[in-house]
């Protein structure tokens, strides 16, 4: 089970602590400079076929005979045994604490869509789950964090959000929004459709990492978050409104 933010600010840590609070799940923290992207991708090229090409015996022969005209521009080895180190890497880094069967972990950057499909070759029966933030707001709150220097650019903002929300789009899986992590009705609802037994209504009701202080956005800043930003938060409200369609109607 993968949550993936839509950038920063969007929840992904409390909805993690509710998720592990099941006791039937293992959702690591976020590991952090793209490094599962380099690995998943890596292994999705990996699983090309080595023995589609016959340069390789090309090798072999040009050494053999001391003859290197022949073509051996495409020469590789068996990719085979790397293929193996690298899912041992990948399922290594989300082994589970406590002999818990299910694991999972949460990132709020990726590089595109590939690393969302190279996931899901590698565990089929895995749930994606994308948490995304009015952008207005998420940038307001993004100013808070001293860590994100970088991206107090209004340019880095929007390209990083508008990347990951591309990609979230694309992937397609459980869409929320950042408030249906604190709606405990919203919050069951998910639980129910996981398959997850009942979940720490304190992990729900703790707040995680509340920015104090937040500046408003200037006017300038928060139309041209809209401009570029307002028709793809559309579509993410509606991909939520459809996972909540039913919920709502009962109530």
């Amino acid at each position: 089970m993968f949550i993936f933010g839509v950038w920063g600010r969007s929840s992904t840590t409390a909805l993690q602590r509710i998720l592990n609070s099941t006791g039937e799940i293992c959702i690591w923290g976020e590991p952090g400079q793209l490094l599962m992207d380099d690995l998943l991708l890596a292994h999705a090229k990996l699983q090309d076929d080595p023995k589609r090409h016959q340069q390789p015996k090309n090798l072999h022969k040009s050494f053999a005979r001391r003859d290197h005209t022949l073509d051996v521009s495409m020469a590789r080895a068996d990719w085979r045994p790397a293929l193996s180190h690298i899912r041992h890497a990948i399922l290594s880094m989300l082994a589970p604490v406590n002999g818990i069967q299910r694991v999972g972990y949460k990132e709020i950057n990726v590089r595109g869509p590939e690393t969302h499909a190279a996931l899901r070759d590698l565990f089929p029966n895995s749930e994606h789950i994308f948490l995304f933030r009015d952008p207005v707001e998420q940038w307001q709150s993004t100013l808070t964090m001293d860590a994100w220097r970088s991206y107090h650019s209004l340019d880095s903002y929007l390209e990083v959000v508008e990347r990951n929300a591309r990609a979230a789009l694309e992937a397609g899986g459980i869409f929320l929004e950042n408030r249906d992590v604190r709606d405990e009705a919203r919050v069951r609802h998910l639980i129910e459709h996981l398959g997850l037994p009942a979940f720490d209504l304190r992990a729900m009701k703790k707040e995680v990492f509340a920015s104090k202080g937040r500046p408003q956005a200037a006017a300038p800043d928060a139309a041209a978050i809209q401009a570029r930003l307002g028709e793809t938060f559309g579509e993410m409200c509606a991909r939520r409104d459809d996972f909540f369609s039913g919920l709502d109607a009962a109530s």
